[in-house]
């Protein structure tokens, strides 16, 4: 918004990349000449087919979110998708309030719980809540399975899932202003519509909920919070008794 309404005044026709941005509808809006990026999408579709997969049985699952303009973009998107698969029961719950949201949260019976935009959240006077002091709260809420649909939710407690990926973000963004400074003028870049999106799975949390990967993603996956195999946790007692027993 700042870039539209002030940024060309103090720096007359200089170029914007953007990225992380998942208003679709400002696509009209740009200037072809200076401005081009890379837009972000949260995919619900991706995350119920990985939920189904863990656990084909379930059916009701609740999506949370901080009632900004993005988590009601971002719900008009879930709903939409939804349409197309009826047997899923969605209960959204939102608010600017976190003893709200969590006051909610703790009514639920569902196992999974999903994460969408939850930068907005503030306490009781008005502070804005830090992202690990909110999904603590979250995750504190019940005995949930917490699916993210963004990397920078990916906190203790929070299972993971298809999220928008900041480093491939910013790495699509990067190459775009690469190939810029190489020659290639602003309107011969246009913006990556297509977000480049990525699996990423806390192993200790997959655990923790006595869950397994599907196969067919396996390969992927990236994991975080590896744990450790029976040879990387007694590698020194294995190669000192291997060494013992050949001299």
């Amino acid at each position: 918004s700042f870039a539209f309404t002030h940024l060309d005044k103090v720096f007359p026709g200089v170029p914007v990349f953007f990225f992380f941005v998942y208003n679709y509808k400002i696509r009209s809006q740009l200037d072809p000449g200076r401005m081009t990026g890379v837009f972000e999408k949260k995919e619900i579709a991706p995350n119920l087919s990985l939920m189904r997969q863990i656990d084909p049985n379930i059916r009701d699952v609740v999506i949370v979110g901080d009632a900004s303009e993005t988590f009601r973009a971002i719900e008009s998107e879930i709903r939409h998708e939804l349409g197309n698969q009826s047997d899923i029961r969605a209960t959204y719950l939102s608010s600017s309030r976190i003893d709200d949201l969590i006051g909610r949260l703790r009514e639920r019976k569902e196992r999974f719980v999903f994460l969408t935009t939850l930068g907005g959240l503030t306490d009781r006077d008005g502070r804005t809540l830090t992202l690990p002091e909110t999904i603590g709260a979250i995750v504190n809420a019940g005995r949930f399975v917490v699916f993210s649909m963004e990397d920078a939710y990916l906190y203790p407690g929070v299972l993971g899932g298809y999220v928008t990926s900041g480093s491939r973000q910013g790495h699509a963004a990067a190459q775009l202003l690469v190939r810029h400074l190489g020659g290639t003028a602003v309107a011969a870049l246009p913006p990556i519509e297509t977000s480049p999106n990525e699996y990423i799975v806390d192993e200790r949390e997959l655990l923790k909920a006595g869950l397994v990967l599907p196969q067919d993603i396996g390969g992927q996956v990236t994991l975080v919070n590896k744990v450790p195999t029976f040879y990387e946790t007694n590698r020194l007692v294995i190669l000192g008794t291997l060494y013992g027993l050949v001299a």
